[in-house]
């Protein structure tokens, strides 16, 4: 049996630390409804006609929402990737101007790694305070509960984040080519047979006649796939009996077993 994973106990840094990363994921959030209001006020005239101007033209072409919201995230993306590029390495002019020459240095040399809990601590003082508080006040309970909410909210957005900031390139590199061509086929066709297909799907996925043709169509690929497998076997075999029938030594030796055979059959009808 596999052992049991250890529980996480309440910690008010831990807890802390939660409330903090659950706060930097939410920002974004935040600051899209920030940038909605400030459309909505008129702050930047030419940011708010280019709003209003695709507003007009999502009303007249739905499918241009999809797009649109595929477009943002091809950019979000790209902008990610300028991010860490910048991060992962800087560039310092030398003091020499007869040196053309540009020196590289990592940064990921120079830069400390921290966990969440040490990067956002609450102190010694505090942290005796906050005990003492949970402890008579009896609430390490409702707030181990709440704490376990907050680590399972902050895992889901940060799978989400990780599939289009480049901590897992290969991952984030599968979403930006999906991203580009289902971008181009709502460009060239109808994005209303993908709705249909994909709602068709998700509705009659549990119902018998789609379980049926489902099964239908995988047996359907098994059997081709085994199928095309087979068939350099079946030429394998045929070619090596065009070959022994080819051979004159073999074709020699098969008549002389068939002789034989033959006189040992009429031999033992003799003895009979």
């Amino acid at each position: 049996p596999l052992p049991e994973a250890p529980t996480i106990r309440f910690s008010s840094d831990r807890f802390y630390a939660e409330v903090m990363i659950l706060l930097e994921n939410i920002w974004p959030i935040v600051s899209f409804f920030q940038g909605v209001n400030s459309v909505v006020n008129w702050e930047y005239p030419l940011w708010s006609s280019w709003v209003l101007f695709w507003f007009f033209m999502c009303c007249i072409w739905p499918h241009l929402i999809v797009i649109l919201l595929q477009s943002w995230m091809i950019y979000y993306i790209i902008i990610k990737y300028a991010q860490q590029v910048s991060q992962n390495y800087h560039v310092i002019q030398p003091t020499n101007v007869g040196v053309p020459e540009y020196k590289t240095v990592p940064a990921t040399k120079t830069r400390t790694k921290l966990s969440e809990e040490d990067r956002h601590k609450l102190g010694w003082k505090v942290k005796k305070l906050t005990n003492f508080v949970t402890k008579v006040g009896g609430l390490e309970g409702s707030l181990y509960r709440y704490q376990s909410y907050l680590i399972f909210f902050n895992s889901i957005f940060g799978k989400i984040y990780k599939t289009f900031d480049w901590t897992n390139p290969k991952m984030t590199k599968i979403a930006l080519i999906s991203l580009i061509c289902f971008t181009s086929y709502c460009l060239l066709f109808p994005v209303q047979y993908i709705i249909i297909l994909s709602g068709g799907y998700v509705l009659l996925m549990k119902t018998t006649p789609m379980m049926f043709l489902v099964w239908l169509i995988r047996g359907v690929y098994l059997s081709v796939i085994l199928t095309k497998r087979g068939l350099p076997d079946a030429h394998r075999n045929m070619s090596s009996n065009l070959c022994n029938k080819s051979d004159p030594k073999l074709l020699n030796d098969e008549k002389h077993s068939s002789e034989e055979e033959a006189h040992s059959e009429v031999f033992h009808s003799e003895e009979k």
